[in-house]
């Protein structure tokens, strides 16, 4: 399991079941949380919660599903159909009178009203979500299994039956979803001759380097992983994220998270290969006030934006 940024008595109570190696200690089962609430149940039945759900939980039978929002909105169920909820949207409890003969099997609650309900006749629920999330529940690929809303922004995570997902996250839980491993960011080459001194957002290499030096950001929570290949003849993987790897050279770090993409191939290989230092160093154009800096160059550079609120 990850996990990052628990409220810290929720932290407390994970941590010390786990850590209490004098007991054996049931994995929990379901957990829902917002930054003053939560409740949690374990394997072995029993389950925890904090706040003013408290007695609402205690007042069903077995809670199997539950659902914490912002605002201190929540939604409980149980197997029975029944259901508790405070502050929900409109449209949550529209749908949740409306199939008032079903049983809720999923729930989540998200920023701005955003909702999602899947019912165990297959039957789903949803308003307020981002619009790539609504295309994909309007036309799902198979059964949907799972819908995660953040409770901050328009962010979600989708999990069909057939276990394939999409998602929209934060720079963190892409690169652990997504990143394969961590390398040296001295150990990974180049794959362009020259990069902008700034990202497309308008952040400089040296904001960023300065940012990941002193400690205000992460390259595992702030920024997304590099995508690298692998070059036979250099004997090396490439960084396709060039003004990324820059920043995370600069800034002096031992290890940085990597997408590793398999061999490059074709006309990416031969461009490698074609340098004089086979990617080993880059030009960075903007830092010599005689030279215009041509963002045109960097058209096979995907370094776009490195932070999602940038």
């Amino acid at each position: 399991s990850w996990s990052s940024n628990l409220p810290s008595k929720l932290h407390g109570l994970l941590n010390g079941r786990y850590a209490n190696r004098g007991q054996r200690n049931a994995p929990p089962t379901f957990l829902a949380y917002n930054h003053e609430e939560y409740i949690i149940k374990f394997a072995d039945g029993k389950w925890y919660t904090l706040g003013s759900l408290c007695q609402d939980a205690s007042s069903l039978a077995n809670v199997s599903v539950a659902a914490l929002g912002p605002n201190r909105s929540y939604l409980l169920a149980d197997h029975k159909g029944n259901w508790r909820s405070f502050n929900i949207p409109e449209g949550m409890t529209r749908s949740l009178k409306y199939y008032k003969h079903q049983v809720v099997v999923e729930a989540s609650l998200g920023a701005k009203g955003a909702y999602f309900l899947l019912f165990d006749d297959g039957n789903m629920c949803w308003g307020g979500v981002h619009p790539s999330l609504n295309a994909k529940l309007k036309n799902p690929q198979c059964d949907v299994k799972y819908v995660s809303l953040s409770q901050s922004n328009s962010n979600y995570y989708l999990e069909y039956t057939d276990g394939s997902c999409y998602y929209l996250a934060s720079a963190g839980l892409t690169n652990h979803i997504e990143a394969t491993g961590e390398m040296d960011p001295f150990d990974i080459g180049f794959s362009q001759d020259s990069i902008s001194s700034h990202f497309s957002c308008g952040t400089s290499l040296e904001e960023t380097a300065d940012g990941l030096a002193d400690g205000q950001i992460s390259a595992f929570e702030d920024i997304e992983a590099i995508r690298v290949v692998y070059v036979l003849k250099t004997a090396r993987w490439h960084a396709l994220d060039n003004r990324r790897l820059m920043a995370f050279r600069m800034a002096e770090l031992e290890s940085v998270p990597v997408i590793k993409m398999g061999n490059a191939t074709g006309t990416l290989a031969m461009r490698i290969c074609s340098f004089d230092d086979w990617g080993d160093d880059v030009y960075v154009r903007g830092w010599d006030d005689d030279i215009e800096d041509e963002d045109s160059e960097d058209s096979e550079d995907s370094d776009e934006y490195w932070q999602d609120d940038y």
